[in-house]
C-alpha cells in the first residue's frame, strides 16, 4: 500500500461547528483578506 504525506485537510464547518452567519460574516472575510499572502508563502 502506498503512503502519502498529508499536506492539507479541507473541512466544511458552515453550520456544523459555527453558525452560517459567523462563517459568512467573519471567517470568509478573514480568509479572503489573508489568502494571497498565505498562497505566496
Amino acid at each position: 500500500m502506498k503512503r502519502f504525506a498529508i499536506r492539507a485537510v479541507v473541512t466544511d464547518i458552515e453550520g456544523t461547528t459555527s453558525s452560517i452567519a459567523f462563517v459568512k460574516d467573519v471567517l470568509f472575510p478573514y480568509a479572503r483578506e489573508r489568502l494571497a499572502d498565505f498562497i505566496a508563502s
